[in-house]
């Protein structure tokens, strides 16, 4: 793990999509040029976990204090103006790379780093199978779900990275419901082509998954969905790529992001260290 984080960190930040509707929704701001008059930068940011530094927390407590002394009815005989010049003080630190991908926004903290293309490497492939297979693309809806586990971001890693044998123990219960069908067959006969796992020296990783499913359970119904995103993928795909557009698939890109096709949504994590 350490050596795929020095040979490139770049990070998952967020898709396209979500930018959009958050940024509709005011949740997010654009940040525009400064002025040709403007003296000097002010940066201000709202977060609710945000964790100040010791000199932050004094600042606010410093600010805190004077506005109770002024709603007990003791005003200043002069103006005070408390501000910070320094937007990284704030935890606005400009992300000197920032490039997308099939609707997804990656950024690296390196200027000198490698591309995003190189970096994603082979798993380019297999995203387009998922992220491009329509010609509206993959179009992410607004909803966040937040997540703390007491484990080591590597865990999350591992598992969506390649781990395909949990999937008949730790979701074993999706099996009574008709979800994963006979997860000992390969109801298209041909192992190698729809089910299979990937792994590339990136560290990033991909299954392709295409379980038995029986008769009149929901994800029979799924399935003709599926079979009209096929009739109607993008002439961009070539024929491989089409075969897979429609097989459950569990994508992994190094190291904090990871997608589950037939949940319909993605993950990320944070990488605190390696």
């Amino acid at each position: 793990t350490r050596g795929l984080m020095l040979k490139g960190d770049w990070l998952t930040l967020m898709s396209r999509d979500q930018f959009l509707f958050e940024r509709r929704a005011g949740a997010l701001a654009e940040i525009g040029a400064p002025g040709s008059e403007l003296r000097r930068r002010i940066a201000l940011t709202r977060r609710s976990d945000w964790r100040p530094t010791r000199l932050q927390a004094e600042f606010v407590a410093m600010a805190h204090a004077v506005a109770d002394e002024v709603k007990r009815g003791h005003r200043p005989l002069r103006t005070i103006v408390f501000a910070t010049w320094d937007a990284e003080e704030w935890g606005l630190i400009e992300v000197p790379r920032v490039a997308s991908y099939a609707g997804l926004v990656f950024g690296n903290m390196d200027p000198d780093a490698d591309t995003l293309e190189n970096f994603l490497g082979d798993i380019r492939w297999y995203l387009d199978t998922q992220f491009q297979r329509t010609p509206k693309r993959r179009v992410i809806f607004p909803g966040v779900q937040k997540l703390t586990l007491d484990v080591n971001w590597k865990l999350a890693s591992e598992q969506f990275g390649g781990d395909s044998l949990h999937v008949s123990t730790a979701h074993r219960s999706c099996k009574p419901l008709g979800m994963l069908g006979d997860v000992n067959k390969f109801h298209k006969g041909a192992p190698l082509q729809y089910d299979f796992n990937v792994s590339t020296d990136q560290g990033h990783g991909w299954a392709s998954l295409s379980p038995d499913t029986a008769p009149g359970t929901p994800i029979e119904q799924y399935e003709a969905y599926e079979a009209e995103v096929y009739r109607n993928a993008p002439d961009e795909l070539t024929p491989q790529q089409k075969e897979l557009v429609v097989t459950g698939a569990v994508g992994f890109v190094f190291p904090n992001f990871a997608f589950i096709s037939f949940l319909g949504g993605f993950g990320m994590w944070p990488t605190r260290s390696p």
